[in-house]
């Protein structure tokens, strides 16, 4: 009997082909580097200005406006931002007055730097009590000792 011949024959070796696992290995480094800057980008975004919260002993501020909830923020200068955007009061207002109307029963949350005027956050509360928003948080971070 003769067995070195045929499908058996152990003198040839199975080639691997590792290409299409390369193929795969870059495909999903490039998907994880390109998720990577947008969620960088996506939280850039978001807030604008640099904004150290207040310490509060009891209460932290939630990383992420509710659906119903509008986020203004106070950097230490004075800007205003309104999720995310730079804007002047004037537009902080006519923000206000379109929110009230879509999403009239969510809630204010402003965030203001602990170095801002108190004036500041003051007439951003006088712009939401003018339109009579009632349901208004102030952003405070959690105090660590």
């Amino acid at each position: 009997m003769n067995f070195r011949g045929g499908p058996w024959d152990v003198s040839i070796r199975p080639l691997v082909d590792t290409t299409p696992i390369v193929d795969t290995f870059l495909n999903l480094m490039i998907f994880f580097f390109l998720t990577a800057s947008f969620s960088e980008a996506e939280t850039a975004n978001r807030s604008r200005l640099d904004v150290n919260l207040p310490k509060d002993a009891v209460a932290g501020v939630a990383a992420k406006a509710g659906p119903a909830e509008l986020a203004i923020e106070v950097d230490r200068d004075g800007r205003v931002a309104v999720d995310g955007a730079v804007a002047t009061l004037r537009e902080v207002e006519e923000r206000l007055t379109k929110w009230k109307k879509t999403e009239g029963h969510g809630a204010v949350r402003i965030d203001a730097d602990s170095q801002v005027s108190h004036g500041r956050v003051v007439e951003i509360l006088g712009l939401a009590q003018k339109l009579r928003i009632e349901r208004i948080s102030i952003g405070v971070s959690e105090r660590r000792e």
